[in-house]
Parts: C-alpha cells; structure tokens; sequence
C-alpha cells in the first residue's frame, strides 16, 4: 500500500465521487490544525509553528526543525500521524 499527502487522497475520492469530511479542526480543542508533509513543510513553517504553539514541546522543535509527518494542534498539541512511502 502505498501513503499519499491528505489533498492527493481528497481528490482521488473527490473523483469517484466517494463523501468524506476532511479534518482540519483539533479533536480536543477545535484550533485548527498545522500539516506537517515531507517535501512540503518547510523548515520556516515548522519554526512559526512551534513559536506560536501553546504545548510545552515548543522549545525543542525549533531546534530541531523537523515534526513528525502528520497534523498538530498548536494549542493542546493533540497529533493526528500520517506515514508517506516515497518511491
């Protein structure tokens, strides 16, 4: 099987016509989510994020400037994981 970004994925079941709800809002606390996507999320992004989240995990992704590939809340730091195979 192979693992594709969320919008690849929405447009495939957008074709077949296939309903879904795509989510864009924290389980937890509503904020809206930050995509974390490999070859797409740039290491400026992913700096602004961690800067302006609430969670205590704040500190050490600046330095690092790198997220696991998936969607985070910045208020409650609440994590959705995605996992992408590159060919």
């Amino acid at each position: 099987m192979k693992f594709y970004p969320l919008e690849h994925l929405c447009k495939i079941l957008d074709k077949y016509g296939i309903s879904y709800k795509k989510r864009e809002r924290c389980y937890k606390c509503s904020d809206v989510l930050f995509q974390a996507i490999p070859g797409i999320t740039i290491k400026e992004e992913i700096i602004t994020f961690a800067q302006n989240a609430k969670f205590n995990a704040t500190e050490k992704i600046p330095e690092e400037a790198w997220m696991h590939p998936g969607m985070h809340c910045p208020n409650c730091g609440f994590t959705i994981f995605h996992s992408y195979k590159i060919d």
